[in-house]
């Protein structure tokens, strides 16, 4: 009995160590950029969703940046398993020393994206005292359709065609 009181009260603790929060950033009908932080409390995993709409297909470009400080083996804002998605597939990081003590993990990529609805996901494991932090940009420029780009080739084709008659 006291083995399986033990076994309770570890789940609920695990449990309540895990975090996840969705956010929206809103509706892309045109070009548009959207910008997003956050703060996580100290307890283990956290897992943040951020949710976003394209009304035509558009080129996305993503970046998430997690600014940490080292001393000796003492690390400060330091996101351990730090993971970014787009809808399942991983954002490519990189760690980079950025001056003495100074250390920033970014993940950032783009990608042509159609219509439809996305999610981007951070993650990652916060085992520091304190909490820690991120931010990011999301940038959206649409794709030119395809009658676009006839009508401006047309318009090309009328004015050579002009210029070439005033020539002769």
């Amino acid at each position: 009995m006291n083995a399986l009181k033990i076994a309770a009260a570890a789940l609920t603790l695990v449990a309540g160590v895990a975090s996840a929060t969705s956010y929206n950033l809103g509706t892309f009908n045109g070009p548009g950029t959207a910008s997003f932080d956050s703060t996580v409390n100290p307890g283990g995993l956290f897992q943040d969703d951020y949710s976003f709409t394209l009304g035509q297909q558009s080129w996305v470009a993503a970046s998430v940046t997690n600014v940490f400080f080292q001393f000796g083996l003492t690390e400060f804002n330091y996101i351990s398993n730090f993971t970014v998605t787009l809808n399942g597939t991983p954002v490519p990081i990189s760690t980079s020393v950025v001056g003495t003590n100074v250390l920033v993990q970014t993940a950032a990529g783009v990608t042509n994206l159609g219509a439809g609805s996305y999610v981007l996901s951070v993650a990652g494991v916060n085992n520091n005292a304190g909490t820690v932090s991120y931010g990011g940009n999301l940038a959206v420029t649409p794709v030119p359709e395809p009658e676009s780009m006839a009508l401006m080739l047309s318009g090309l084709v009328g004015v050579a065609y002009m210029r070439r008659r005033q020539k002769n």
